[in-house]
């Protein structure tokens, strides 16, 4: 079974809020945020969600709505009713199984990667090369697979699994890889 698509996404986000909707257990910005379909909508950013992830994703926020109500003074108006920060957050704790999880990657690398010298400066062209996809050819052909094998070595905090994160994390956004492993 294929992942939905963004409006596949969006109607499951609208069968999943629907009683939440009917009874106003839901705020009038999380509502538009459920129907918007730009990449800033909640269904562009649950590229990767299986259904079942989706509806995960709704009830964590409703969760964190009346965690919120519990632990906070809130209206009346406003008790269990799920916000536009508890869809953010339940977003960010509810992670897809299959994927692209470059957040993870960034992670690694949380200020970014500096070239502090020349030696520096190499290894990151270097990298840059590795991970950067193939030029394109003028003769119509299949896309080949290719396997990359990148070894790099480090004493603790020197920032290797710093560097591969960071090239791996390049060539996910360019198209380049589809799956990443560290072994450290």
């Amino acid at each position: 079974v294929e992942l939905p698509d963004l409006l596949g996404r969006r109607d499951i986000l609208r069968i999943h809020t629907r009683r939440m909707r009917q009874a106003g257990a839901m705020s009038k910005d999380a509502c538009d945020l459920v129907e918007d379909v730009s990449e800033k909508g909640l269904a562009g950013r649950s590229e990767y969600f299986s259904g079942a992830e989706i509806a995960g994703l709704v009830r964590s926020a409703a969760s964190f709505a009346l965690a919120r109500t519990v632990e906070e003074d809130v209206n009346q108006e406003e008790v269990g009713v799920v916000s536009v920060d508890d869809l953010n957050q339940a977003l960010k704790e509810v992670r897809p199984a299959l994927g692209k999880q470059d957040e993870v990657l960034n992670m690694r690398f949380p200020s970014g990667i500096s070239s502090c010298n020349s030696s520096m400066e190499r290894i990151l062209r270097d990298l840059k090369r590795f991970t950067s996809p193939p030029p394109v050819s003028t003769i119509s052909s299949p896309r080949l697979q290719s396997l990359l094998l990148v070894g790099a070595d480090g004493n603790g905090g020197a920032g290797a699994t710093a560097l591969a994160a960071w090239a791996a994390a390049g060539a996910s956004s360019s198209g380049t890889a589809v799956y990443v492993r560290f072994i450290t």
